[in-house]
């Protein structure tokens, strides 16, 4: 037996293509995640990436292979430099995720022969705001997506909006995503929030309830729906809601809370640096989605033991099991969400039954192994070109 049989099969390479984010997401916690925890026995990755971006720092710093290109995310020259880096490492997948970023790598996986593979963390409708874009980015997306030989998503509802596009079921594969366990840690404290609070409890001042969320300031998150549905919230009337996170919605959202005359009861404090901590501040986790391809916060907030009410938009019925590990708001009006919040803050037995169970779902759905090995043997498989 030669080194190379005593060593196994070579695992095929893959190279993964990232356009960048202003206002970083679910796929960059998606790459960042798939990185770190790959096995590298089983597949490797590099990534190329249209410029400099915080991903790009952060997997340099973990030791991974990045090419950055000195182009913006308007690139021409972009697929020929793709394909001949795919070229020179030898490459037998291009990957990638979002619309940009899949237009040079179907461009660039065509140019040199490969198969490319799509990950879809979001519906597309409900990404840009202008019309006449979603058009464009659609019609781009439908003249090339014979290119793509599979699609992985991170839900049942991502697969169904697949299907109704003509994509044949069988190339599209459903992976939930995985995250690592959460423990709520106190503010300046290693002890977990509860062990910390006990020698407090009977000195501290009862504070008022805080509602909270995180995620990108998007229209799609629904985030002004929570604000509006605040003053609706009559008991108690002292409710809070801090909502963590950044994007393009911040002044519209600044604008309406000021307009409501919040400004004391709602805080938009910007990125969260530590999401354990984050989550302890909040003793519900409400996410009023309009569209979502997972909630990869509400899991984490699941895994937190936190009661979560979610909006039925999209992929969230498929995470909360409505009444047993969370609450499933029917309506998508401001009063709706009120009443359902209403009535859960004042039930307190009620919320700690939810949290319990919320995360002994999220522990055992939502596990990282399952993610990864499921998530590598898709990109095995694409790369062979061998069906699931």
């Amino acid at each position: 037996m030669d080194e190379t049989e005593r060593q196994g099969p070579t695992p095929p390479t893959i190279l993964v293509v990232y356009s960048g984010a202003r206002f970083p997401g679910g796929a960059e916690a998606y790459l960042e995640g798939l990185f770190r925890g790959c096995d590298r026995s089983r597949l490797r990755l590099l990534l190329v990436s249209l410029g400099e971006w915080d991903l790009t720092e952060r997997l340099r710093a973990m030791g991974e292979h990045v090419v950055a290109l000195k182009a913006s995310r308007v690139a021409p020259r972009a697929p020929a430099a793709i394909a001949e880096l795919a070229r020179s490492e030898g490459a037998d997948l291009i990957a990638s995720q979002g619309v940009v970023a899949n237009f040079y790598a179907r461009v660039a996986a065509l140019l040199c022969g490969l198969p490319h593979l799509v990950t879809v963390h979001s519906d597309l409708g409900f990404d840009y705001p202008g019309a006449g874009r979603r058009l464009a980015f659609s019609l781009v997306d439908r003249i090339l997506a014979g290119q793509t030989v599979h699609y992985l998503v991170p839900s049942d509802y991502l697969r169904r909006r697949l299907l109704s596009r003509g994509v044949p079921a069988e190339r599209i594969s459903v992976v939930y995503h995985g995250i690592e366990p959460h423990q709520i840690v106190a503010a300046g404290s290693s002890r977990p929030a509860e062990e910390a609070s006990q020698d407090e409890d009977a000195a501290a001042p009862e504070r008022p309830p805080v509602l909270g969320s995180i995620g990108r300031l998007h229209h799609a998150k629904g985030f002004d729906l929570l604000i509006r549905a605040l003053p609706l919230i009559l008991h108690p009337p002292s409710v809070e809601l801090i909502i963590w996170g950044e994007g393009e919605e911040r002044v519209s959202l600044e604008k309406l809370i000021s307009e409501l005359g919040l400004g004391d009861r709602v805080r938009l404090p910007g990125y969260a640096p530590q999401v354990n901590r984050a989550l302890a501040g909040m003793g519900i986790f409400v996410q009023p989605s309009r569209a979502e391809g997972f909630g990869l916060t509400v899991v984490e907030a699941m895994s937190a033991g936190l009661p979560v009410v979610v909006s039925q938009a999209g992929s969230l019925p498929e995470l909360v099991a409505d009444g047993k590990s969370g609450v499933v708001v029917r309506g998508d009006r401001p009063v709706d969400l009120a009443r359902e919040l209403e009535s859960l803050l004042a039930d307190p037995e009620r919320q700690e039954r939810l949290g319990v169970e919320a995360a002994r779902q999220a522990r055992r759905r939502f596990t990282v192994d399952r993610w990864l090995d499921e998530t590598t043997t898709v990109y095995e498989q694409s790369a062979r070109g061998t069906d699931r």
